[in-house]
């Protein structure tokens, strides 16, 4: 009994240990497979939910093929209004911002929406079932939820380092985008002091920061080009027309407007440093006459000092198309006529001298009318922006002079005659200039004795100091008037000029003399 005994005993304790090491080998792979199992099942949702992430970045962004969900970017206004120009932004300044909110609308209930997916397969398929086959479904539910928790965590924190990396991209885009903008900017505004342009406008006599440029797509007015929220280079107008930001790119080729009177401007506006001739004298002086002899020296090459001209706009080219058949037929110019409150227009070419840099050269008429009182002169603003002036005087206007004259003579002349004393006319420009707060000491001064062909036989042979003998003399009585030009202006020259074109088409030397003299105090290098 007791050898059955033993046998059984032994029976048992041999199941014992099979069983235990069957359980042992169990726990074993369990051990190994279950992690490997959960980390397998993670890695698998962190790869998907990182697919879907960049599916609908790029879906957002309008990269690739198939169905984009990018965000719309809203229409510029078809005209300036409210400061905003009728261009398109450039894409750092909002279109970026509107693609990330876009994307994160996009994405966020995509990746959302497909884990809620996943949890409601492992309800429906694996925990919830009460069929027969649950004992082992819900063991393999629970490994499996457990691994998409895991990968759900992972996949968090993987999508989380990506949104972070973009959103830093992006900031760093919009920061160096602005640096760049500020670098242009600042390049323009140097080359400009560098050159010593300032951008004059020829209507309201004002310095204008940055003209208002016209798209030369479809002529809409864009009122600040520069480098911006509407791009670097260069911008991009309603017509889709690309638009340059620059002087230095190539914006001085578009049409330009004032930003203060909104009239057009020079032709290459901010390319050549601006001065500034006004044309002073009475009524009747010869001053228009006088100017336009002047350009014609410039414009038909017709003076030996080597300098070109070139018409700034339309409306310099179509007035002096318009005088100057009176001028060559020796018939009188229509007189300027005042402008009421309407500020005058310049005459504007730019000189090009045989060496050095062009300039623009805007020449001022403004009716004799305006210096018989000193308010009226001085509502002319240009003459704050002159350096040099040019004093025409009318010799037939001089009392010694035309008491001298014969009776003949003057019933010949009065119809040229202006009937303001020069002395009352220099006083006036005088006042006015400054009381505008014009530096006169650092000013020089042109005068032009006018009408020489009409009165070679009582004006002095002599030019420059002999005209200005002439007119201290006792016999012309004007010492005062001399004197007071010599002590407030800088310079003085005068010179004896006729503005009438003799048999061979050519033009009195005494006005290449004097252009030569008015452009090199202008700073523009002549032949001597």
């Amino acid at each position: 009994m007791s050898y059955y005994f033993y046998e059984d005993h032994k029976r048992d304790y041999d199941l014992g240990c099979g069983l235990v090491f069957v359980c042992a080998v169990l726990l074993a792979i369990a051990s190994f497979v279950v992690p490997a199992l959960l980390l397998g099942i993670g890695v698998f949702v962190v790869g998907r939910l990182v697919v879907v992430y960049l599916q609908g970045l790029r879906s957002a962004l309008g990269i690739g093929k198939g169905p984009h969900r990018t965000a719309v970017v809203p229409e510029p206004p078809k005209q300036h209004t409210d400061g905003r120009d009728p261009a398109w932004p450039h894409y750092l300044y909002g279109p970026a911002g509107n693609d990330l909110r876009n994307a994160a609308g996009v994405i966020w209930p995509t990746v959302r929406g497909r884990v809620t997916e996943d949890f409601r397969w492992l309800w429906l398929k694996m925990l919830k079932p009460r069929d027969r086959n649950r004992i082992f479904r819900r063991p393999a539910g629970i490994v499996i939820g457990a691994g998409i928790l895991l990968g759900d965590a992972l996949a968090a924190a993987a999508i989380a380092l990506l949104a972070t990396w973009q959103i830093t991209i992006w900031a760093l885009l919009v920061a160096v985008g602005f640096g760049f903008v500020h670098v242009l900017r600042g390049v323009d505004t140097v080359l400009l002091r560098i050159k010593g342009i300032r951008i004059f406008c020829q209507s309201c006599h004002q310095n204008v920061p940055y003209p208002v440029y016209a798209c030369p797509g479809c002529a809409r007015k864009h009122h600040d080009v520069r480098p911006g929220r509407y791009g670097m280079r260069y911008r991009i107008c309603f017509c889709k027309e690309r638009m340059p930001t620059l002087l230095l790119l190539g914006s001085a080729r578009m049409e330009a407007f004032c930003t203060a009177c909104e009239e057009p401007m020079a032709t290459n506006t901010g390319t050549a440093v601006d001065s500034v001739l006004p044309v002073l004298g009475s009524p009747q002086s010869g001053k228009t006459r006088l100017m336009l002899a002047i350009v014609m020296s410039l414009y038909e090459k017709t003076s030996p000092h080597g300098a070109t001209a070139q018409f700034a706009d339309d409306e310099s080219k179509d007035a002096y198309e318009r005088f100057v058949p009176a001028l060559r037929n020796g018939i009188d110019t229509w007189k300027t006529l005042p402008l009421g409150d309407r500020p005058l227009r310049s005459y504007s070419v730019y000189v090009k001298p045989p060496k050095g840099r062009t300039r623009l050269l805007h020449v001022f008429d403004p009716p004799g009318e305006v210096v018989k009182t000193a308010a009226e002169l001085q509502s002319q603003r240009f003459l704050v922006q002159a350096r040099t002036f040019l004093f025409v005087l009318d010799p037939l206007s001089i009392p010694a002079l035309w008491s001298g004259l014969g009776r003949s003579e003057k019933r010949e002349l009065d119809k040229y005659r202006s009937q303001m004393a020069p002395s009352a006319v220099f006083a006036q420009v005088l006042n006015a200039v400054q009381n505008l707060g014009v530096d006169t000491g650092k000013a020089r001064l042109a005068v032009a004795i006018t009408k020489h062909d009409l009165l070679r036989d009582h004006l002095p042979a002599a030019d420059g100091d002999g005209i200005r003998d002439w007119l201290e003399s006792d016999e012309v009585g004007l010492d005062n008037m001399v004197r007071s030009m010599r002590k407030t202006f800088a310079e003085v020259a005068f010179f004896r000029t006729s503005a009438r074109i003799d048999e061979r088409g050519s033009l009195d030397p005494n006005i290449a003399a004097l252009t030569a003299w008015i452009l090199r105090n202008e700073g523009l290098r002549l032949y001597t």
